[in-house]
């Protein structure tokens, strides 16, 4: 009360206010890449990038969906307790973003937080996560998502092979891709064994839709496309598993099986697609590959940073040196941006590279081979054109009926 006047004076409380801003999930965010102040706020452990406006706007809504008095709104609006230098004092935390353990990956969709192990998949409610793990909202996986029965199982047959038996290769389009897209001896299959007699063809191809072990084959070949089949599926789990190990430091690397004049490959495989699906699940980073000197350019990498998961260097020129990624496959990440300091992501945090190419590497040296991981894709997908002798053109979306990563697609 004023004592002059008499009359109620209002005013704002900082110590009350920034605990009630605290309760409702405001901080700042402890990030020692970035000399600016980071807002945040934490909802069941996602985590959301705000700006103080964002903040200001929350308290002035606040007031008015519970019809506070006008000169307590007044009040609100016009405080210089929720001015920018204020709410640098907003509590700051320093949160543990790390999605996985050296066996396990944890997935945060919009309705469930699922755990992967070897040996389980674990369904949790956000509701009832009490772990200490966060999440950025835009890793947020906006799909539903249901337990699904296994679709193949691998078995080990020696050191470097590997056998692998389709369960189901009708329930899931990807699956259905991988397997088509390792399918290294299909003309023979589905093509050269019915030179006179298209129906027949057909036929086969309709009731033989998505399959690595065709008739036709020779043990060999199909052995071959088992592997070759394998080879992706484990480099998916690879890309998968944000984990990083220093003994295991791989890029995968997709190429072409079919060779052109010249050891030029012939492209339209579906090799980005796989990345593309990745996408979906992985927050990453493309560069285009067409640049032979990519890394001369300081800034290459500005969109990078410790929460990137895979930087994808796509469609990679014939003479591309691939040398020169070899420390950011295996050392720390060095970070350069136009307008803050150089930060450097420490190899564990780092995201694993990746990268596709039309052509045959010219540099099957040690140092590479110990660093790529080769995927190697059928010609299954591909378009006809003078220069070679397909009867048709096949794309990923005719094996679908129409184009996949569409909001319909299922759970």
């Amino acid at each position: 009360v004023n004592e002059k006047s008499g009359k109620k004076e209002y005013s704002i409380s900082s110590v009350r206010l920034f605990y009630f801003l605290q309760l409702n999930g405001f901080r700042t965010l402890k990030d020692e890449n970035s000399e600016l102040v980071r807002y945040i706020r934490i909802q069941k452990h996602i985590v959301k990038p705000i700006r103080s406006r964002d903040v200001r706007k929350f308290v002035r809504e606040w007031t008015e969906q519970r019809c506070l008095p006008e000169h307590i709104r007044n009040l609100v609006v016009n405080s210089m307790k929720l001015s920018e230098a204020s709410l640098e004092n907003l509590k700051e935390v320093e949160l543990d973003f790390c999605s996985y353990t050296s066996n396990s990956q944890f997935l945060f969709f919009e309705q469930k937080i699922v755990e992967v192990s070897p040996d389980a998949i674990n369904f949790l409610e956000w509701d009832d996560y009490k772990g200490e793990r966060y999440v950025w909202f835009d890793k947020i996986i906006k799909h539903k998502v249901t337990r699904m029965s296994d679709m193949f199982q691998i078995s080990r047959i020696d050191n470097d092979n590997f056998d692998i038996e389709v369960l189901d290769s009708e329930k899931s389009s990807i699956f259905g891709y991988v397997i088509n897209s390792s399918r290294l001896f299909w003309r023979k299959e589905m093509e050269y064994r019915f030179e006179e007699d298209d129906e027949s063809a057909k036929l086969y191809a309709a009731s033989h839709k998505f399959c690595i072990d065709g008739e036709g084959l020779t043990e060999e070949e199909i052995a071959k496309q088992k592997q070759c089949l394998v080879n992706k599926i484990f480099a998916i789990g690879y890309m998968m598993h944000r984990f990083k190990s220093p003994s295991r430091a791989w890029a995968p690397h997709a190429l072409d099986y079919k060779i052109g004049e010249d050891g030029e490959c012939n492209g339209r495989s579906g090799k980005s697609f796989l990345f593309t699906a990745l996408s979906m699940f992985l927050k990453g980073v493309s560069l285009s590959g067409r640049n032979n000197k990519l890394l001369d350019n300081q800034f290459a990498l500005e969109q990078v940073d410790s929460h990137t998961d895979y930087v994808l260097v796509d469609d990679c020129a014939r003479k591309i040196d691939l040398g020169s990624f070899y420390n950011l496959i295996t050392s720390d990440m060095t970070i350069n941006t136009k307008y803050s300091p150089q930060f450097s992501i420490s190899f564990e945090k780092s995201p694993k590279l990746c990268f596709t190419s039309n052509y045959v590497p010219s540099d099957f040296n040690s140092s590479t081979e110990g660093r790529m991981l080769y995927m190697v894709y059928s010609d299954y997908y591909h378009v006809i054109a003078p220069s070679n002798d397909y009867l048709e053109s096949r794309s990923i979306r005719d094996d679908f009926g129409g184009d996949l990563f569409l909001s319909t697609y299922p759970e």
